[in-house]
């Protein structure tokens, strides 16, 4: 069977904010029938950090995380502003959040968070060699607390629940592959 994409009649924006966008599309489906009201959330592509100290370990974040109503634990993350690389958003949003740079920076993965109804891609990097260069920066609605997690101890965190959130997790078990700590929990 040979899948075919759905066709696009009308697209309007029914919320568009600095925050979030929704589209409502008409569409016509591969078999003919017609689907009015099909909608996608539009925001911003993001990166996201999993990165390395030379101490080796993991540079986290603690904020309040209003859809869910509590402080969470993640990496450092943010959108990609426009005209900016994903690569600069990372660098930029590990320092913002976190106060730390780093010297070697690899993407590692480029996902979609539901590719069925966000239209956005998360840019995953991996850095390494990092140091505090300086506190994290303090805005109007965000604010960070740092925490160092040896980097043995992360993937622990996920499996006992203390890092919720998908795209996060994501990169934990990527960066984990990458660096070859997932196979030394096998052998």
């Amino acid at each position: 069977m040979e899948l075919k994409k759905w066709r696009l009649k009308k697209s309007e924006f029914v919320l568009d904010n600095k925050w979030v966008k929704v589209r409502k599309d008409s569409v016509v489906l591969p078999d003919g029938k017609f689907l009015e009201d099909f909608y996608v959330v539009v925001k911003n592509n993001w990166s996201i950090i999993f990165c390395v100290t030379r101490d080796n370990e993991v540079v986290m974040v603690r904020q309040y995380r209003h859809g869910m109503k509590e402080i969470t634990l993640e990496l450092p993350s943010g959108d990609i502003d426009e005209g900016e690389t994903a690569l600069r958003a990372a660098e930029r949003e590990l320092e913002e959040e976190a106060g730390y740079a780093a010297d070697d920076f690899e993407e590692i993965a480029v996902l979609a968070p539901s590719p069925a109804d966000y239209e956005c891609t998360g840019h995953f990097f991996l850095a390494k060699n990092a140091r505090k260069i300086r506190e994290p920066k303090k805005d109007s609605i965000e604010s960070t607390v740092v925490e160092l997690v040896p980097l043995n101890k992360v993937l622990d965190l996920v499996r006992c629940g203390k890092i919720v959130s998908v795209p996060h997790v994501a990169a934990i078990y990527l960066a984990c592959d990458k660096l070859g700590l997932l196979a030394l929990e096998k052998g």
